[in-house]
């Protein structure tokens, strides 16, 4: 969920007009902090998903911003393919009166 919430972080830092939907992208991340070992990390993709918030005029003051992940954990000597969905709307502050 972390992840998830830091790009999601990084599309509320971007101009209001680059919030764009974005490819699947593939990561990796190393959470016990062994550089050189691969086999403890997760990997897997990302998705982001952006769409106007269809709300008459609202639409162009907000967007929702919709980030999936998926990654495949290594558990008891196999694998498990998990998925978080994680999402919000983000006005145009220039346009807020």
């Amino acid at each position: 969920m972390y992840w998830a919430q830091r790009y999601i972080e990084e599309e509320r830092r971007t101009p209001f007009n680059n919030i764009v939907s974005l490819p699947s992208a593939s990561f990796s991340l190393d959470t016990k902090a062994t550089f050189d070992v691969a086999g403890d990390d997760f990997t897997g993709n990302r998705i982001i998903t952006v769409t106007d918030v269809d709300n008459a005029v609202a639409y162009m003051y907000r967007k929702k911003v919709q980030v999936e992940i998926n990654w495949t954990e290594r558990l008891l000597g196999g694998s498990v393919v998990r998925q978080e969905y994680c999402s919000t709307d983000i006005a145009n502050e220039s346009q807020i009166t």
